[in-house]
């Protein structure tokens, strides 16, 4: 017998852990999602994952297989959890801009008992929850880069380095298709002006598109690395920049002052950003679903397990906006803004070391 009807808004890994969650507690799940296909082969690699975690939120309770040393890759986590929800559970190519009532929330034209919003740190639904809210800036930002491990340069170690405020390094994925992906980032402190806010909708689409790099970006890295046994960083960067992908994103740190309003729910990064040096954003949001049902299991009432997860939801955001403060001051010094990046290169070639350098 269901236990009654929940729209999820969002189906990366957040969105698709709430929905196997929610069906395992009799739920009927429907989750909407803006692109028009699955993400098996979309994004990067993660460090380290709890196996034990996403198998307690499959709804089938399947095994996670690791495919081989090394992290996991984003597609492959993907793949796992929307196994367990049946083939029709997961719309995709549908935009939700609007939830109603939050009281008596609708989507798509149909009514819900209640909505999980999961559709990322630039939410078009946060809005029900938190109104005005919005991420801020942390004044850094990682670039990311990903290639097949075979077309990179021999070098002895992944490792990461660091030198003042600057972080560079990286591991091999295994891949479930067989391929291994050498999965790199580099950290940098960058002013606001030269980041790019993150685009929404369908342009965020778009975006999935390789991206020509900042004519800086090499020389700059190879100022700052060239030193790390023998040069190999640089070369595996350059390796990158040629064979594969590297991809700015801007740090941005986000924490709802509240988790639920009526009968709408935020989780995952539409309820937390943090930087990735937490290794925990994937992990926190994770953790939300677990957490939606740990409170179904003890509150059979719908406002009365919210209720509870709102207070349990909002201590996760702080806890994790907390760690990610933490990281930040790592990168950046508040009584030291930092160099346009293109001044930086020019102030390293001419010789000069700055302050933000140590």
């Amino acid at each position: 017998m269901s236990r009654g009807s929940v729209a999820v808004v969002g189906g990366s890994i957040a969105g698709l852990a709430a929905a196997n969650v929610l069906a395992q507690r009799g739920f009927e799940v429907t989750v909407f999602e803006r692109f028009p296909t699955g993400f098996e082969s979309r994004g990067g690699g993660l460090g380290g994952v709890d196996r034990q975690l996403y198998e307690s939120i499959r709804a089938d309770g399947a095994t996670l297989r690791q495919h081989g040393p090394g992290g996991w890759f984003y597609g492959d986590l993907w793949r796992y959890l929307r196994g367990g929800l049946p083939d029709d559970a997961v719309r995709h190519g549908v935009a939700v801009a609007d939830v109603g009532d939050v009281a008596a929330p609708t989507v798509d034209g149909a009514a819900y008992d209640f909505v999980v919003v999961a559709d990322g740190g630039w939410s078009s639904l946060r809005r029900f929850v938190v109104g005005d809210q919005q991420p801020v800036y942390s004044g850094y930002c990682l670039w990311r880069g990903l290639m097949d491990l075979e077309r990179a340069p021999s070098f002895r170690s992944f490792g990461g380095h660091r030198s003042g405020y600057f972080d560079t390094g990286g591991f091999p994925i295994s891949c479930a298709d067989g391929r291994t992906l050498y999965n790199g980032g580099f950290y940098l402190r960058m002013p606001e002006d030269e980041v790019a806010r993150p685009a929404s909708g369908a342009a965020r689409q778009v975006g999935e598109k390789k991206r020509a790099l900042p004519d800086w970006y090499l020389p700059l890295y190879e100022k700052l690395w060239s030193h790390v046994n023998g040069g190999e960083l640089v070369r595996l960067w350059r390796a990158m920049a040629e064979h594969g992908k590297v991809t700015q994103h801007a740090v941005w740190e986000f924490c709802a002052d509240r988790v639920v309003n009526g009968r709408v729910v935020i989780i995952g990064d539409a309820a937390h950003m943090a930087s990735p040096r937490t290794g925990a954003g994937a992990y926190t949001g994770l953790l939300d679903a677990h957490g939606l049902g740990v409170a179904f299991d003890r509150h059979g009432d719908v406002d009365a397990a919210l209720a509870a997860y709102a207070v349990d939801g909002k201590r996760r955001a702080n806890e994790l906006h907390r760690a990610s403060l933490n990281v930040k001051r790592q990168f950046v010094d508040p009584s030291r803004p930092p160099v346009p990046a293109r001044e930086l290169l020019a102030q390293l070639e001419a010789g000069g070391r700055q302050c933000s350098l140590n």
